[in-house]
Parts: structure tokens; sequence; C-alpha cells
């Protein structure tokens, strides 16, 4: 702006006419100052490279060093029987609130298949942490707001085989009882790396 401050002081304050201006170009008059753009170029791009590349590495090993707080493995789980207030309430389509399957994450974080406002919506699905207790058998639900926890429920739980889970748990004035088996559902992405190569034009 300083090199045509006189043009644009003629066109926007003193309403006179300027001709076109040829852009502006630095020119690099001396070998060193060459070199010196062209490496400072590759420094700029080589470090943008290497920090996205250093954090999304890192962020991959933080999530799968997370360990497995139990008792449950971590994986989707099917909901087989849902109970409230001692009737049965079968899976449908057009019933936005009964569970349908719930994530359990390694690091205590979770989510289930259902629009309730109890947990936190995304996508519809509910968002939860939860804190499983082995002594007593209980997994006690959270909900993070503004910075704090905030109870939704506990449930007892009983293991049901090496996939299977019973919930138990008084949530508001409702009664539930909830079966659960590990899902056979697989997720390619999560299994196996993406080739750039192979997939393209699928």
């Amino acid at each position: 702006m300083a090199q045509d401050g006189k043009r644009l002081i003629g066109v926007f304050i003193l309403n006179q006419a300027s001709a076109a201006t040829q852009l502006y170009h630095f020119a690099y008059v001396s070998k060193r100052m060459r070199v010196g753009r062209v490496v400072t170029k590759i420094v700029f791009i080589g470090i943008a490279v290497f920090l996205q590349l250093y954090t999304t590495v890192a962020a991959f090993e933080s999530k799968n060093s997370q360990p497995e707080l139990g008792p449950m493995k971590p994986g989707m789980y099917d909901v087989r029987t849902f109970v409230m207030n001692k009737d049965t309430i079968p899976a449908s389509i057009y019933d936005s609130l009964r569970w349908k399957d719930i994530i359990f994450e390694g690091g205590g974080g979770g989510s289930v298949n259902s629009i309730d406002t109890l947990f936190r919506q995304r996508y519809r699905r509910g968002y939860f942490f939860y804190k499983p207790d082995t002594a007593m058998k209980t997994i006690s639900l959270i909900r993070f707001e503004a910075g704090a926890e905030r109870p939704l429920f506990v449930a007892k739980y009983e293991l049901a085989g090496k996939e299977g889970l019973r919930l138990w748990a008084k949530i508001k004035d409702d009664s539930i009882y909830v079966e659960l088996i590990r899902s056979t559902r697989k997720f390619q992405l999560a299994e196996r790396q993406f080739h750039w190569v192979s997939e393209y034009g699928r």
C-alpha cells in the first residue's frame, strides 16, 4: 500500500483518475538472497508438514494406548433386550429413544444409539463417560457440562459370558434392564490401513 499511496489517495480521496500500475515484484539481486529464499521456503514447508504429521501420530498413539477400564471389552454392543418399568420394548426404527447399541471406548468414553437428551447429543448419538467399579460391580455414567462432571446414573452390571453384559439402572423415575451382546460388525478403516493406490477408483 505504501508503494501505491499516491494513487490510492488520488482515487479514494481526491477523486482523480489514476493509471494502472504493474504488480510489485521484489528482485533478488544476489545469489545469497536467492539461495536464502529457497532454503527458507523448504524449511517452512518442512516444519508445517512435520508438525501436522507429529500431532496426528501423537493423537493416534494416545488414543490407542488408553488402558481398558473393564469390566467389558472396548467395542460395540448390540442391545438384545431393553426393558423399561417391566415392559419389554422391541427394537423399532421408529423408536428413537430406545437404546439400539452402545459403544464402550478404552479410555472411558462411550456413546449410545439414542437421541435421549439425557446424554450429550451429536449426530443422533448420545455421548457419555463411564467409570466402572469392579468391587461394587457398578458403572457410573457421567457427562461434562461447562468443565464440570454431571452424574447421569449408576448401573449395576453382570457379565454374561465373554461377550455379553447385563445392566440394571434407575434413570429418573424409570427402572431399566438391558442385555448387551458384543457386536460382530466390522469397521474396515479401524482394522486396516487406508492405501491411496488400492482405494482410488473403487
